[in-house]
Parts: structure tokens; sequence; C-alpha cells
């Protein structure tokens, strides 16, 4: 919760309150009900919305928004940052695409 209360006067505060409250706490249950969860699995969902909080910045910095984002602009997203930053994105980028907050 630490991380959303550093969210105030965010641009994207609405969004991402939704992604970290509707999208990372049911997988981490859902996990949990499967099998105890691990320092780990803690760290990498919390590096799941440091990504998608930083990534509204890059859009914002290039003038983009998440409805006009196009599959070019991801490529050239995904060809400046590495594996392990394009794979902690993913799960906000595919809720946003679910949520109709940016084209699929």
């Amino acid at each position: 919760m630490h991380r959303l209360a550093g969210l105030d006067g965010h641009p994207h505060q609405q969004t991402l309150h939704r992604f970290a409250t509707w999208h990372v706490p049911p997988r981490l249950r859902d996990r949990a009900r499967r099998r105890p969860l691990t320092p780990n699995v803690g760290r990498f969902a919390g590096e799941r919305f440091t990504a998608a909080r930083k990534f509204p910045t890059w859009l914002d910095e290039r003038d983009f928004t998440l409805a006009t984002f196009t599959q070019a602009d991801l490529d050239a997203w995904n060809a400046t940052h590495g594996e392990h930053r394009r794979r902690v994105l993913r799960a906000f980028l595919l809720w946003a695409m679910n949520n109709r907050r940016m084209p699929g």
C-alpha cells in the first residue's frame, strides 16, 4: 500500500490505482491458494507495479497516451528496454488492453 500512497498527484493515479487494486492482489491471492508465497513472488509483484508506474511517464515524455499507443510505439519501447523490464511491464499492458485503456 505504500506504493499507492506515493501516487498522490501522479497524472495517471487513477489508472495505476485500478491496476494495483484490481490486478495485482487477486493474482497474489490465487498464487497463495496454490502454494506459499515466496519473497521473490512479492518482489516481482512490486516490480510489476513499479514498471506500470514508470511506463505512463515514458509515454508522457513522448507525447503518447495509453489510448493512442500503437504496436510501433511498443516496438520502440521494447527496443530500448531489456528482457526483464519487458517481462514485468507485460502484466500492466495486458491489463490495460483487457480494460480498454489501450488498443489491443
